[in-house]
């Protein structure tokens, strides 16, 4: 950071940079997006199948994982 509290790249001490969202990234997936922030890059996926675990069979509820 500058003396005049700004970085080098122009933003200031509390400036975040462009968050860039990239929808339907993954053409295999239900559900996907591309995250770009800077130089850093979070690809999120996901995917269903109509089944739960046999305990939650009949009950109506459903079921996530990560």
């Amino acid at each position: 950071m500058t003396e005049g509290g700004v970085r080098i790249d122009g933003r200031g001490p509390r400036d975040v940079r462009p968050l860039k969202v990239e929808m339907g990234y993954l053409e295999w997936a239900e559900g996907s997006a591309l995250l770009e922030m800077g130089k850093t890059r979070v690809l999120v996926s996901a995917s269903f199948e109509p089944k739960v675990p046999k305990f939650l069979h009949g009950s109506g509820s459903g079921w996530v994982t990560a």
